[in-house]
């Protein structure tokens, strides 16, 4: 990698590493005098559900709240959470770790569970922890969710076996017959249920008589972005075999367009970042060549072509130091590059023999590119990459800088 590239490696990655990392952003808290306070949630530990810190302004130190200082908080375009102070159940329910013991073992939790849907009559939360991930409904004229129960263990009547106790469904039959009574439907659509999100939702939804709250905070598990750099391409005949001699290395500048998509495996932090993204690009190659080893006279010709490549990347990105408005990544990956060619051919001065095809140019070929960049207001980046050079038949070594808005 050139030295360049290393100092601005360090130079920005170096304050980032030693800075606290922080991610706040915007969001509210309700006390539970009822006062709503605005400003800004720290998610840097997304999965957290027993203290927040919150803070007034980006200027302000934070503060911490727990469930029993607060009655709700949520944060934008991200999720809802309310505080739950009661029992939950410990039983485990991974086949891996359960027992021949029906367990039906509690412990007292204060915590916050976060709201999955909301209607007119029932609304469904959920808390995961290292144990399992429940899931609780309230009744709109009730405070105090209910745990939705499923014990799982083993019973050995003769043959060994996994037995499911699945009161959640008595749970939501009785909630049924109550808001939705007569549902012959509902009622079996209940009994073929499993214990997940998107079940429980579609049974909570048709409870609710499909009468329920938007949720705007779900958050978004990709994006879309559209961007443009500056390449600067190198192409580097050293070390090549070559049907011809003394050929030297040329730079050509010309721009990428892109388009691609973010992927978030943890939507909320967004710390890893899987990227796959569609680009366009050209080089153009001009060089003079000897067509013999020796000084004989019309021995000098010219050798070049253009090159049109269409490339899929797939790259991981790392986000070193993150806050609300501002990012600083690293990313690495492969591309594939399909390339098509024009002109390829030198003429031969002391034979007056045009070659065209000349050399056996590759349509298909792989690199590995890495960039690294910043985000601003999650809306703009800037980024400088680097391609090293990669064994073709004229190897070439990609320099660029480029903005990328994302959508």
């Amino acid at each position: 990698m050139p030295y360049i590239y290393r100092l601005l490696l360090i130079a920005i990655l170096f304050p980032c590493a030693v800075l606290a990392q922080n991610n706040f952003k915007p969001g509210f808290v309700v006390t539970t005098k009822g006062d709503t306070l605005r400003g800004m949630i720290d998610l840097t530990h997304g999965n957290n559900l027993k203290e927040i810190r919150f803070k007034n302004s980006p200027a302000d130190n934070p503060q911490t709240f727990t469930p029993a200082n607060i009655s709700c908080y949520s944060v934008e375009n991200v999720a809802s959470y309310i505080s739950y102070s009661g029992k939950i159940s410990t039983g485990h329910t991974d086949i891996s770790k359960i027992s021949n013991i029906r367990d039906t073992s509690t412990v007292q939790a204060n915590v916050f569970i976060k709201i999955e849907q909301q209607g007119d009559h029932v609304n469904l939360y959920s808390y995961p922890d290292i144990i399992k991930t429940r899931y609780f409904v309230k009744e709109a004229n009730n405070n105090q969710p209910v745990e939705l129960e499923l014990r799982v263990y083993f019973i050995n009547d003769g043959l060994v076996k996994v037995k499911n106790e699945e009161y959640y469904k008595v749970q939501l039959i009785n909630l049924a017959g109550k808001y939705n009574a007569g549902n012959e439907k509902l009622i079996n659509t209940i009994n073929q249920i499993n214990y997940k999100l998107n079940d429980l939702q579609a049974v909570c939804k048709a409870i609710n008589k499909n009468s329920i709250v938007a949720n705007n905070n779900n958050p978004k598990y990709f994006r879309l972005f559209a961007g443009f750099a500056l390449n600067s391409t190198k192409t580097d005949p050293k070390n090549a075999s070559l049907p011809f001699y003394n050929a030297s290395a040329s730079t050509f500048l010309f721009p990428q367009i892109m388009v691609g998509v973010d992927f978030y495996p943890d939507p909320v932090v967004k710390k890893f970042v899987v990227l796959a993204q569609l680009s366009a690009t050209k080089n153009k190659y001009n060089t003079t060549v000897d067509s013999y080893t020796d000084s004989r006279p019309l021995s000098k010709t010219t050798y070049g072509f253009n090159q049109s490549t269409f490339a899929f990347t797939a790259q991981f990105l790392y986000n070193f130091y993150y806050t609300y408005d501002f990012k600083v990544y690293g990313a690495a990956g492969v591309s594939v590059n399909f390339s098509s060619y024009s002109g390829n051919s030198y003429h031969n001065l002391y034979t007056d023999q045009i070659s065209q095809n000349a050399l056996d140019l590759p349509k298909t070929w792989a690199s590995f590119p890495f960039k690294i960049g910043a985000v601003i207001k999650n809306k703009v980046g800037v980024f400088v990459g680097y391609v090293p050079a990669v064994n073709i038949v004229l190897p070439q070594t990609i320099m660029q800088a480029g903005v990328d808005f994302y959508f």
